[in-house]
């Protein structure tokens, strides 16, 4: 259903985690951790918040992608609460994607810099919102600010991408979607991204997301 790829800064441990399953895929776009307020780092909250996330949904097919990443959150914050400092300003947050395909149809959830891309009628629909550090996941009610759709079961190509590779896209139209798209099934998205890095030379780990719903 999915593939992916993850092309991160040379040199740094990337603050970016990704996971798919056959159903559902998840992008996490890791921000914060100035100040020492997590002993953990933001690598492994973006990972940890991934993880919950997409079990969260694996375990209940039906459960709104706001919910289960209200629960992913709570269940990573009771992790490093007594450790960390999830009050400073500094501690961890994150930009979420989130794409799921049922019999029905196909839910996305954006959050924060991490967008969502489902075609439909030919056309690319984009969700998100691209500001960076808008509504990010650091608390269970961040969830509220997530902005989500729901698309037709036929739809066609689908992406996700954290904030680097959206970035590097240049916040297309809709035609500039579509051929990011065409691009993305010539090269796959590991090509994608190197792609766009050596165009855009962009400073930032970025991740890539792509499938067919209909699939």
């Amino acid at each position: 259903m999915f593939s992916l790829a993850t092309e991160p800064v040379p040199g740094r441990p990337t603050e970016d985690f990704v996971l798919a399953s056959t159903d559902v895929a998840v992008v996490v776009d890791g921000g914060g951790g100035e100040g020492g307020a997590c002993t953990h780092g933001v690598p492994w909250f973006a990972r940890q918040l991934g993880a919950h996330l997409l079990a969260a949904l694996v375990d209940e097919p039906g459960l709104p992608l706001a919910e289960g990443l209200a629960r992913a959150i709570r269940t990573v914050g009771r992790m490093h609460v007594y450790t960390c400092d999830l009050a400073a300003p500094g501690a961890p947050s994150a930009a979420v994607a989130v794409l799921r395909v049922d019999a029905a149809g196909v839910d996305v959830l954006a959050l924060g810099g991490c967008l969502a891309v489902v075609e439909t009628n030919g056309v690319p629909e984009v969700t998100g919102d691209p500001a960076p550090g808008r509504g990010v996941a650091a608390e269970p009610r961040d969830a509220r600010h997530a902005l989500t759709a729901r698309f037709a079961r036929d739809s066609g190509r689908v992406a996700l991408l954290t904030g680097g590779a959206a970035r590097m896209l240049a916040s297309p139209d809709a035609r500039g979607w579509a051929a990011a798209l065409d691009l993305a099934e010539a090269r796959g998205p590991a090509g994608l991204l190197r792609h766009l890095r050596a165009a855009a030379g962009e400073p930032a780990d970025a991740t890539l997301v792509i499938g067919r719903a209909g699939v």
